[in-house]
């Protein structure tokens, strides 16, 4: 199987993430043990992580916290703050 057109897909409707995650399966040669399901769940965590990556440095980037010098004070108090409010009231948190 060519697996080229497929990862150009990948590209094309783009999902880096997935992408990214069958490569790295496709290099691992203890991956082929694993079940379809076992496969597909691991490219699928590992694109969700990938994406929830993606938007909190997109986040960090748009912030006030991009700007400003990095000092332990600074950081300490105003961005981490801000990432535990915005991860408290986030959408994608689970339980």
């Amino acid at each position: 199987m060519f697996i080229q057109p497929t990862m150009d897909k990948l590209h094309a409707l783009k999902l880096t993430g997935m992408a990214d995650a069958v490569r790295k399966q496709l290099e691992d040669p203890g991956a082929s043990q694993l079940s379809f399901e076992e496969r597909l769940g691991l490219i699928i965590d590992h694109h969700w992580s990938w994406k929830e990556n993606q938007a909190l440095q997109r986040r960090l980037m748009n912030s006030n916290c991009a700007a400003m010098p990095a000092s332990k004070t600074s950081i300490g108090s105003t961005c981490a703050a801000w990432i535990v409010g915005w991860y408290a009231a986030s959408p994608l948190r689970t339980g």
